[in-house]
């Protein structure tokens, strides 16, 4: 339920507080609740639709984008819609992101190009959008592709795992529906989640998968790349394009940066080309305190330097 921790004198960081004490409070309503309240004086994990009243209440706001994607995982096996190039392409043009980061994250956010990575990040460019909303276009894609009528598919996405991820999962299966696509829509508690994570669509996983993908602002996006390798990743694929992979393994090994960045660009622009899996949009993270809890930042990362709070009377 919590966990308490005391600063050591001897440390050679000094910490402002002597003591903190963590809160496990899983639920939204909870924790805007008990920050009200004044039993907790920090919380993230906020809603967006919940920020402005909080100010309002004199509470202090700080956030960032977070070094990570909502990936939204398009791929699927022999026999299935999605093994389909044009069946992928279409599902990318239904969704409208925009409007998912406007309404749902009050834009607080950031829409993503498709690629792997983002903005600070070695080996991502800011490439147009590859797959701008278009429903008429999906529709179009999905007729050449056999499909005028649409068909019927699965998603699974995460329960409490970021910012409304149950609100825009359900945001995309609506979208969906507009364009005759049926998605039996499955949510799963991160323990269940995790492990179906590393499943791969051959061994079960739903073709329409919904993650958060971290990316390195400090190292390269070859850390994510990494996934698409099958027989190294943890979250396979099953896609295994023999071209992917040999830039990939020769971007691993390129010692001249310029050259190795865009390998790794490269790279990133085939899995988007492909529509295997689409980084739509950079989530927020969200921290709000009351106004006597100072030097409190929200880092890309979402690790939370605590030695630096302090706390007035």
């Amino acid at each position: 339920s919590h966990v308490e921790i005391v600063a050591a004198g001897n440390s050679w960081r000094k910490p402002k507080l002597a003591e903190i004490r963590f809160q496990a409070l899983k639920e939204d309503a909870a924790r805007v609740a008990a920050l009200e309240s004044g039993q907790v004086d920090l919380i993230d994990g906020v809603p967006p639709d919940q920020l402005k009243r909080l100010q309002a209440a004199g509470f202090k706001v700080e956030w960032t984008t977070v070094a990570a994607n909502y990936a939204f995982d398009l791929y699927g096996p022999a026999g299935t819609p999605h093994a389909n190039l044009e069946v992928r392409r279409a599902i990318a043009h239904a969704i409208d992101w925009n409007t998912i980061i406007k309404e749902l994250y009050m834009s607080y956010g950031k829409v993503g190009n498709g690629l792997i990575g983002g903005p600070g990040a070695f080996g991502w460019t800011n490439d147009p959008v590859k797959y701008p909303y278009d429903p008429a276009k999906a529709k179009q894609l999905l007729a050449a592709a056999g499909y005028p009528n649409g068909f019927k598919t699965t998603f699974t996405a995460s329960r409490g795992f970021m910012v409304n991820d149950v609100t825009t999962a359900e945001a995309i299966v609506g979208y969906l529906k507009a364009v005759n696509i049926d998605a039996a829509l499955t949510f799963a508690e991160y323990s269940t989640f995790l492990q179906q994570y590393q499943q791969s669509p051959e061994k079960g996983r739903t073709p329409l998968f919904a993650h958060r993908q971290s990316y390195e602002v400090t190292m390269e996006v070859g850390t994510r790349l990494v996934l698409f390798d099958d027989k190294r990743s943890s979250h396979p694929y099953g896609w295994n394009d023999p071209k992917f992979l040999a830039l990939l393994a020769s971007a691993q090994k390129e010692m001249d940066l310029k050259k190795r960045e865009q390998m790794l660009i490269d790279a990133s622009r085939m899995v988007v080309e492909n529509a295997i899996s689409i980084a739509a949009f950079q989530p927020p993270y969200i921290l709000v305190h009351n106004p006597r809890i100072g030097n409190v930042k929200a880092p890309p990362d979402a690790l939370v330097w605590m030695d630096g709070i302090a706390k007035s009377a």
